[in-house]
């Protein structure tokens, strides 16, 4: 049997790069429809002189339309989460719950102390952290420079390249949100499944303890003519030493 931390860390590299396919996905489409919302927006727009203010409201307008683009993805990617950890820790209670039964069935007097079998409704065990970066510093400077040619650029009418500006800002806020809800994910189910591992180690080491003195009993009737505890006993240190090697796992 693999090492219990071998086998959970390799499940959580592969939930993390589940994670950053489905980003990539939805980057593909959000880019388009925000852009999208926002050029209707500026349509709208009527003209204006004060350049500063031109930029403050299309900077305005870019956080407004991403956070409402990325609300719902949020949420649909926390249910993923939810769902990919609910089937790993299926999976990883099974796995030490099987060994319990296998110490049951070894027919040694003095297992039945062993703990009882693990059950987990499978939610996470962290809750979200994540929060909408507004990126306020660059919707609304305070560059007095940037200030001085936004107002020459709305005095002649040349407000174009502070619309460049606010679309470069779009994408980029919906860059670095959709970075930081994959993060927010990734952490719950990474420290969620630490936990979990501390859970099972700690089933499983208490599983050796109790398998260790049920040997030692064994091995003492043993000394003393019980031949018939043999097989039983080869079993129970078989499965005994594949416990141990599961519950001495650390992350």
């Amino acid at each position: 049997m693999r090492d219990l931390s071998v086998l959970l860390t390799a499940e959580q590299k592969r939930i993390s790069g589940l994670f950053e396919e489905r980003r990539k996905t939805f980057l593909k489409g959000a880019v388009i429809e925000v852009q999208r919302k926002l050029t209707e927006r500026l349509a709208s727009m009527p003209q204006r002189h004060n350049g500063p203010a031109y930029r403050r409201q299309m900077n305005h307008w870019a956080q407004e339309i991403v956070r409402a683009q990325l609300t719902p993805w949020f949420e649909g990617e926390a249910n993923y989460a939810r769902q990919v950890f609910a089937e790993l820790a299926q999976r990883f209670v099974q796995l030490g719950n099987q060994f319990l039964r296998q110490l049951t069935e070894a027919g040694i007097a003095g297992l039945e102390e062993l703990p009882e079998e693990m059950a987990t409704d499978g939610n996470l065990r962290v809750r979200s952290q994540f929060y909408f970066h507004v990126m306020e510093e660059t919707a609304a400077p305070a560059s007095p420079l940037l200030w001085v040619f936004d107002f020459i650029r709305g005095f002649t009418g040349l407000q174009a390249g502070i619309a460049r500006d606010s679309r470069e800002f779009l994408e980029e806020l919906l860059e670095v949100n959709s970075s930081r809800v994959q993060s927010d994910v990734e952490e719950r189910v990474r420290e969620s499944r630490k936990r979990l591992q501390a859970e099972i180690n700690s089933m499983l080491r208490r599983a050796s303890g109790i398998a260790e003195k049920a040997l030692t009993r064994a091995r003492a009737a043993h000394a003393e003519g019980m031949q018939s505890v043999q097989q039983a006993l080869e079993r129970l240190e078989s499965i005994e030493r594949e416990v141990r090697v599961l519950s001495s796992s650390r992350d």
